[in-house]
């Protein structure tokens, strides 16, 4: 799941509330040092999705939609529009893939 905060800029930045592992929330990390991504490593990050997804390899495009989102995290502008299409491409390889509960949850944080 994921949590947008306003930081003091205006600028919305996204936060995980679980960890990779999905055993609980995270520690308010607002303060934590965290490396900046580029702006572009998310794009470059879901077109490698995509192009796993049209291979029907799915495992694999998760594992870059999951990368994207990270970067997506890390970056210093956030668009909403872009974290709304990642999910919204891994929720389609959880359908693929049968976890019709992971889809439902990335559709409604999307």
């Amino acid at each position: 799941r994921l949590e947008t905060l306003p930081n003091r800029d205006s600028i919305t930045k996204i936060r995980f509330l679980f960890d990779k592992e999905g055993s609980g929330p995270l520690a308010d990390d607002h303060d934590a040092s965290v490396p900046v991504a580029s702006p572009k490593l998310w794009l470059s990050k879901k077109d490698e999705g995509n192009q796993c997804f049209r291979a029907r390899n799915f495992q694999s495009a998760l594992g870059e939609y999951d990368a994207a989102l990270d970067a997506l995290r890390r970056a210093t502008k956030v668009q909403l529009e872009a974290v709304a299409t990642v999910l919204g491409n891994r929720a389609a390889c959880h359908v693929e893939l049968d976890n019709s509960s992971e889809a439902l949850d990335d559709c409604r944080a999307a």
